[in-house]
């Protein structure tokens, strides 16, 4: 994430001529990356609560699943019925994780952003 957040920042800061965009640009910045951090952190999080359960029951459900998952996977490497409970191994979620263009999608979303506006010497109109 770090990575994707300087790409971001860069392509966002690129627009601050004059020094006056930048508070703008930086709330631009925010908005743009706050979705998809806040879901791989959730990821995360839930990856840490998968990987470190203590033996017992919960433990036996995980391995189970687990188990189930790579037993009814298709040799093309989609799910089986189950979703994966650890999201970083499930092929639905990979693409989106690892596929992402943060360049593309900054340009993207600031050019709709900026679409139709003017720079000015005092920033955009």
């Amino acid at each position: 994430m770090a990575i994707e957040d300087g790409v971001v920042l860069a392509e966002c800061l690129s627009s601050a001529c004059p020094l006056d965009n930048v508070p703008g640009l930086l709330k631009i910045y925010e908005t743009l990356r706050m979705d998809r951090v806040h879901i791989i952190t959730e990821c995360a999080r839930e990856t840490t609560h998968i990987w470190h359960l203590p033996n017992g029951p919960e433990q036996e459900a995980r391995d189970a699943n687990l188990q189930h998952v790579a037993e009814t996977a298709t040799p093309d490497g989609k799910p089986g019925i189950r979703v994966n409970p650890n999201s970083w191994s499930d092929p639905s979620f990979q693409p989106w994780l690892f596929g992402f263009d943060a360049v593309t999608d900054a340009k993207a979303q600031l050019e709709k952003e900026f679409s139709g506006k003017v720079q000015t010497k005092r920033g955009f109109r």
